[in-house]
């Protein structure tokens, strides 16, 4: 049977501590008669749904026992989906006596058929939700090596894309072995972080729960001071913790963060029609002020990318080209160059789909030479 544990708003053995008031080695013991409760349903071929304090998104204890592995970790998928989503991390605990069954629907041939199964009919690992899998084998070590029992189970592990840790029992099977090995497990994905928050003259302890997964980070930073108006002293001040995913991009619905930008840029349609202005005005004003020109080009090019504003760049690219045509006689002939260059790269950065259209890509001025000599440069 599987024990699963919700771990989104606060895990069971921090709920215990919290709500039930308990000192964690109480919290500990409660939690062992819970696995004790489990088990006694367990041994009585009692499986239903259980409900420890009340089935809430917050924390939910689900039994599900089945004739074989695959079945049971189906049934996980298929709760976690219809009560969360894919999205909220769980912690799956497969408790099994490792046996791998015999013949169709064992684990054995479950894992021996796994590139003959079609997409409808996939193996339920990797878990579509971000899961860690704990199985807690009731058996030793010296058992589950003479057959290849660990390593299917370790199989499972690694399916799950690494996530997750296998559990023995130290010597005999009895119950102050198994209490011993879910001791473990408790000290191990249900045991708080601790940490110090620090902030200038701010200090706060802090607990976060689940702890947080350790990451290297690719190059060291160091703390970064920032200096504030002493006159802002006089108001009250916080300390929030924020926890994110690693990478670049740690919440998928914003984006990713180095693409991030105020987001009062253009909170009012004269801040758009400004930045646009001042396209124009250099425009008018080639070659002198190419740089300017070009500056507030990348920066309207930026703004309209992290905002998926494409169509912007196209309208833009329109302006450009219109200016082109508008250009007086006496004007230098490198300005028609820059702004059909520019407005080139403004309608390929417009599709969204090439390599100009990167943020970190900059619209560079194109390199020409009016003085009659040979230019030698790029093509």
């Amino acid at each position: 049977y599987l024990v699963l544990e919700h771990v989104s708003g606060g895990e069971l053995f921090d709920y215990l501590v919290k709500k039930g008031r308990l000192t964690p080695k109480e919290a500990r013991k409660f939690f062992r008669q819970i696995i004790s409760a489990l088990d006694f349903c367990h041994s009585h071929s009692i499986w239903q749904n259980l409900t420890v304090f009340g089935f809430s998104q917050g924390n939910a204890l689900l039994l599900i026992r089945a004739k074989d592995m695959s079945t049971a970790l189906l049934g996980v998928c298929s709760i976690v989906q219809q009560e969360w989503g894919a999205a909220i991390p769980c912690q799956v605990v497969l408790v099994t006596d490792g046996s791998l069954g015999i013949g169709k629907g064992s684990l054995r041939h479950s894992l021996s058929t796994l590139s003959q199964r079609s997409e409808s009919n996939r193996f339920p690992l990797p878990f579509p939700f971000p899961s860690k899998l704990y199985v807690m084998c009731m058996a030793n070590l010296e058992e589950l090596q003479s057959s290849d029992s660990l390593d299917c189970l370790e199989r499972l592990i690694d399916l799950n894309n690494g996530e997750g840790q296998i559990f023995t029992i130290d010597g005999p099977l009895c119950l102050k072995n198994v209490q011993s090995m879910f001791g473990k497990l408790i000290d191990v994905a249900y045991t708080p972080f601790h940490a110090v928050l620090k902030c200038g003259h701010l200090s706060s302890d802090v607990q976060a729960f689940p702890r947080p997964e350790p990451f290297v980070i690719d190059e060291e930073i160091d703390p970064i001071p920032k200096t504030i108006n002493t006159a802002d002293s006089k108001k009250k001040s916080n300390l929030m913790m924020s926890l994110f995913e690693p990478g670049p991009e740690p919440l998928p619905w914003l984006g990713k963060m180095a693409q991030l930008g105020p987001i009062s840029v253009w909170i009012k349609p004269n801040g758009l029609q400004t930045d646009v202005q001042k396209i124009l005005r250099n425009a008018r004003k080639l070659p002198e002020k190419t740089l300017t020109f070009y500056k507030e080009l990348n920066r309207l090019r930026k703004a309209a990318l992290a905002f998926g504003f494409l169509d912007l760049l196209k309208g833009v690219a329109d302006i450009l080209e219109r200016e082109c045509t508008l250009l007086p006689d006496t004007a230098h002939p490198d300005a028609a160059f820059q702004l059909t260059h520019a407005a080139q790269q403004l309608k390929m950065a417009s599709s969204g789909s090439s390599e100009y259209a990167t943020y970190d890509h900059n619209i560079t001025p194109l390199q020409t030479d009016f003085s009659g000599k040979p230019f030698l440069g790029e093509h």
